[in-house]
């Protein structure tokens, strides 16, 4: 029979020290050398931190689309341009604001466009442009209606008289004469888009506008770029 191997006896302290290969050292040893499981314990605290960077940059992002797109989704008006706060137009220095709609019943002064020349009634039947002075009761229309056409009186000496136009065979001049409202003394009045009116006269079936002949006359023409600023003033 061989010989049997004799290992020496454990004396003292290294009595109760385990082998160097037992399997009390190896899971000891396995406790503190697992990096798996020791980066799966700091995977929660890891993505809580990524979330929130995410978050944060998430909400920069969108801020800042706003504060971007912020003037095209809300313009401020500033004038005419679209910019910047509202700001009125200038008032006339003789109060003229040349956009009040003629209504019946109510007072105006008619202008020449935007300037402060005013539909103007002289002695007599003869009308005029001059320049507008506030309170002149030579230039104060009121606004009439009659089958739906507007008609404008002055009232001079307590006595209305109609505006129109002299008919044929002569030629259709501005005058105020009549003491009623009839074909001649009837109106149509169109608001432009750029702010004033066009006056329109009865011609048949078809309207012509007020404007002015070639003498420089005031009256009822086939074409005109003039337009007129009615202010009311009662």
């Amino acid at each position: 029979m061989p010989a049997r191997e004799t290992r020496p006896l454990l004396q003292g302290r290294d009595r109760d020290r385990p082998p160097p290969y037992s399997a009390t050292a190896r899971t000891d040893s396995c406790r503190f050398e697992n990096p798996r499981r020791q980066a799966d314990e700091r995977a929660p605290a890891g993505n809580e931190c990524y979330s929130v960077l995410k978050f944060a940059i998430v909400a920069i992002t969108i801020i800042t689309c706003l504060t971007v797109s912020l003037p095209f989704i809300s313009p401020r008006h500033h004038g005419h341009h679209g910019h910047g706060n509202v700001t009125p137009p200038p008032r006339h220095p003789l109060g003229l604001t040349f956009n009040d709609a003629p209504w019946p019943g109510s007072t105006y002064a008619i202008t020449e466009g935007n300037s402060s020349n005013a539909i103007t009634f002289y002695n007599g039947d003869s009308i005029a442009l001059s320049q507008y002075r506030p309170g002149n009761p030579s230039q104060r229309w009121t606004c009439r209606a009659r089958d739906g056409w507007l008609g404008f009186t002055i009232e001079p000496n307590d006595s209305a008289v109609y505006l129109g136009f002299t008919p044929w065979p002569y030629q259709p001049t501005l005058r105020a004469v009549a003491t009623e409202q009839k074909f001649n003394e009837m109106f149509a009045v169109m608001a432009r888009p750029g702010g004033g009116f066009k006056i329109y006269f009865r011609d048949g079936d078809k309207l012509l506008p007020l404007g002015k002949d070639g003498g420089g006359t005031l009256a009822r023409v086939e074409v005109t770029d003039m337009w007129w600023g009615f202010t009311k003033v009662r």
